[in-house]
């Protein structure tokens, strides 16, 4: 008997045998419900809008509520782990000054600057900083995370053009081959990398402005980790200069310690 099967709609993200492995030896199961939730949404890995509290409502079902402190720090793992790459576009804050805190679920009413005050202000703080943050999740394509940008790339340019004729050939080739180096595992593959560095993502900004500042990112990272290893190879020289001279320093005072033994059992005879 034949069975009719309407073809399903809309776009597919093609889950990779080792992703997925990855992913069950890495992830607890909330990480992995919260990784998957963002690459069903966003297969091309272009970025996509979320909220915390967003997600958190869409993941609950009846048997199980997911609270936005699990959909937090699932998404801080699943950064730190280079599963994402975690953009912060806003934040809501509150000014915690000697006036009155207003929110939600209390209005307080300080009559003094007393700790009870503040600690009963920032608990409530606490409890709601993660209703109204937004943030862009761009699928990383290696296991490896990027290091939050301290730069922006020039917003002066507004076309891929324009930008690129700024970079000298050197930094041109440098920062395209980091950039094929960071998609080449892409669920779609780009033949023309420069005419996909010209489009925009699905958040609405230009791909080659988010590519250069994690460019940016990892140039700053790796001159950090260069530092750090000059720092320790300063440390351990240093501190085998110190151990030479003490044992130099050992070995004279016990040639001294001979000599004066020597001169001592000559004197006795």
């Amino acid at each position: 008997m034949t069975q009719n099967h309407s073809r399903i709609q809309g776009k597919f993200y093609p889950l990779q045998h080792e992703e997925w492995l990855q992913a069950c030896r890495e992830l607890t199961p909330a990480q992995k419900d919260v990784l998957y939730y963002i690459r069903t949404l966003d297969p091309y890995g272009d970025g996509v809008e979320l909220s915390v509290s967003g997600i958190a409502r869409q993941l609950s079902t009846e048997n199980k509520e997911v609270h936005r402190s699990t959909v937090s720090r699932a998404l801080k793992v699943l950064d730190e782990k280079g599963f994402v790459d975690l953009e912060l576009l806003k934040v809501k804050v509150k000014i915690l000054a000697g006036g009155v805190h207003c929110c939600d679920e209390a209005t307080l009413l300080p009559t003094d600057n007393t700790v009870a005050y503040r600690q009963q202000a920032r608990s409530l703080r606490n409890k709601r900083d993660h209703d109204a943050t937004s943030v862009i999740m761009t699928q990383q394509v290696s296991s490896e995370s990027f290091a939050q940008s301290q730069s922006s790339a020039p917003n002066t340019y507004k076309t891929y053009s324009d930008f690129i004729n700024t970079l000298s050939e050197e930094e041109r080739t440098n920062f395209l081959n980091f950039c094929q180096e960071k998609i080449k595992n892409l669920s779609q593959q780009v033949n023309d990398i420069e005419a996909w560095l010209a489009n925009k993502n699905k958040a609405g900004r230009n791909r080659w402005e988010v590519y250069y500042e994690k460019y940016l990112a990892s140039k700053q990272a790796q001159v950090k980790k260069t530092k750090t290893q000059v720092a320790a190879r300063n440390a351990l020289d240093e501190f085998r200069r110190e151990l030479e001279e003490q044992q130099r320093q050992a070995q004279r005072a016990w040639e001294e310690s001979q000599s004066r033994n020597r001169e001592n059992n000559g004197g006795a005879m």
